[in-house]
């Protein structure tokens, strides 16, 4: 009996970049229509990256695409670390280059590079806060803030609407509300 399937994104990902990296040495065309498909799809999995899947020869390569495009959480960690890499070159580029390029001082590059550099690990937490946006937890918990925000706001409006105060401040706001446009 085979293992169930991993679902941890980072084992994921490591699969497919392993499974890619032998279909390109193996079969050139199909790793170009494969990467191809998903970026024309917008990254994402849809219809023409399975058709390319569907190209592939059975075994373990095939089940490992496979999990890492059906897995949201894998295809955002993969495009972070994307970003992060391409954040993290051009940091060393700046570093690098800082007394040349437009005259700047080599220390103000180096400053500039390793900002870059460093603001690439909360890139990382993006496919975290992906998963949480899908949790149906989270919208429960958004419903109950907007419900407490809306009962707070009528619980005001009945307490003032009947003081002196709440008359007072009524009266002004419908005074003001004539100036403007």
């Amino acid at each position: 009996m085979a293992p169930p399937p991993a679902t941890d994104p980072h084992t994921l990902l490591n699969a497919a970049n392993a499974a890619l990296n032998r279909l390109e040495a193996a079969n050139p065309g199909l790793y170009k229509s494969l990467t191809d498909a998903y970026i024309k799809s917008g990254l994402k999995n849809s219809a023409s990256v399975q058709t390319q899947l569907n190209r592939l020869p059975a075994g373990s390569d095939k089940t490992a695409l496979q999990h890492f495009f059906a897995s949201p959480a894998a295809l955002a960690l993969a495009i972070t670390e994307a970003i992060g890499s391409s954040v993290q070159g051009v940091g060393k580029v700046i570093a690098k280059g800082g007394g040349i390029v437009g005259g700047l001082p080599q220390n103000v590059g180096n400053a500039a590079g390793k900002g870059l550099e460093a603001n690439v690990e909360p890139l990382a937490g993006i496919a975290g806060v992906l998963s949480t946006l899908t949790s149906p937890n989270t919208w429960l918990r958004v419903g109950e803030g907007i419900l407490g925000l809306l009962l707070l706001t009528v619980g005001v409006v009945a307490i003032t609407k009947s003081t002196p105060v709440g008359k007072a401040v009524t009266n002004t706001a419908g005074k003001v509300a004539k100036y403007i446009p």
